[in-house]
């Protein structure tokens, strides 16, 4: 096996963790999302509700920030498997 086909490789499998990492985080920024929710719906009072809102709000941000890493990153390895990225 060449240098370059080990590097490839090694290269590869740091991708697909790096993948998997992501995906289990935007996982779990979804069950914080959802959580938030429910944390607002059974809010009283006004600092649990002015608590839940921020708790909402940077749940939502996360999430949403996470969704976008992975879609850039989806395309740039469609970048780099097209050829086009060198």
């Amino acid at each position: 096996m060449s240098r370059l086909s080990k590097r490839e490789k090694i290269r590869k499998e740091m991708e697909a963790r790096d993948k998997e990492q992501l995906s289990l985080e935007i996982r779990d920024a979804h069950i914080a999302w959802l959580s938030a929710q429910q944390h607002f719906e059974y809010a009283q009072g006004k600092d649990q509700i002015d608590y839940a809102i921020y708790l909402l709000g940077a749940a939502e941000k996360r999430y949403e920030m996470l969704l976008r890493q992975a879609k850039a990153n989806t395309a740039a390895s469609s970048l780099v498997r097209d050829g086009e990225v060198g």
